[in-house]
């Protein structure tokens, strides 16, 4: 799991792919996307082989400006500073959902095609995207924001402890020192709020790393299996095999065909 100051927009292009944000997991199919605001914790992985998807990466700082010329920018900071705004599944085929499935694709094409002005084009499709989003959530734009609990201030803090630390051995009592909790209160609290157990969600958060390596370096897969936290290559294999489908030798191959794509606006 990772987060980053964009706002992120992943479109699935072709299979299915499993999106975790915060404690919410979404499944997305194809021509479906989902919404990750600014700093949600989040994660991804396929559901099924040579599934693909694209990230639009967009930094709000860009628009923001602009929007302000014409008190626009308001609507766009209850997306950013909304605690019920964390994440949103884009699936519906009529309305405002299918209307941001199309500007997606238009991005994503002037992007591969590069004609004329294409960057004034892909403005304009980023604004009429905000449109679609603040029209088609106006109910929610106007409740009044909850604060973010306990359990989410924890959980957070315990994901950034993993993060930071995966590549080394790492004991219930390590994050429960860090919450400055019992060791119990943090296995409830990973089961409220992943609905896995800690040592669950580090396990899947290692193969995470890992499948990271596999795409995008040369790493000996027995290197990789030490630098992501896992003290036996032969586990390490069983386990990645186990949660993906495939060995991580099969993986690597496999993905250098099928990459998915990540774009910033």
């Amino acid at each position: 799991m990772h987060a980053h100051p964009e706002i992120q927009f992943c479109y699935v292009t072709k299979g299915e792919v499993e999106f975790i944000v915060e404690n919410t997991r979404y499944t997305v199919s194809k021509d479906e996307a989902v919404y990750i605001n600014s700093n949600c914790i989040h994660m991804s992985r396929a559901l099924k082989q040579g599934s693909t998807y694209v990230c639009f990466n967009i930094k709000p700082e860009y628009l923001l400006p602009f929007l302000s010329n014409i008190d626009g920018h308001r609507y766009i900071y209850h997306f950013l500073h909304g605690s019920n705004f964390a994440s949103l599944h884009i699936r519906e085929k009529t309305g405002w959902q299918q209307n941001v499935i199309l500007l997606l694709k238009d991005i994503y094409q002037l992007y591969q095609e590069e004609p004329f002005a294409y960057e004034l084009q892909i403005v304009s499709c980023l604004v009429k995207l905000w449109y679609e989003m603040i029209h088609g959530n106006e109910d929610r734009i106007l409740e009044r924001n909850s604060e973010e609990t306990p359990s989410q201030k924890r959980i957070k803090k315990a994901l950034k402890y993993i993060e930071e630390h995966y590549q080394e051995t790492i004991e219930l009592k390590d994050i429960a020192d860090e919450l400055g909790v019992s060791n119990g209160e943090v296995s409830r609290l990973f089961k409220k709020m992943l609905n896995e157990t800690c040592f669950e969600y580090i396990g899947n958060f290692r193969i995470m790393r890992s499948m990271d390596l596999l795409n995008y370096t040369d790493m000996p897969i027995s290197e990789i299996a030490f630098k992501t936290g896992f003290n036996s290559f032969s586990y390490y294999t069983k386990y990645f095999k186990n949660k993906v489908g495939c060995s991580p030798s099969s993986y690597r191959n496999h993905t250098k065909q099928h990459n998915s794509d990540e774009l910033f606006c």
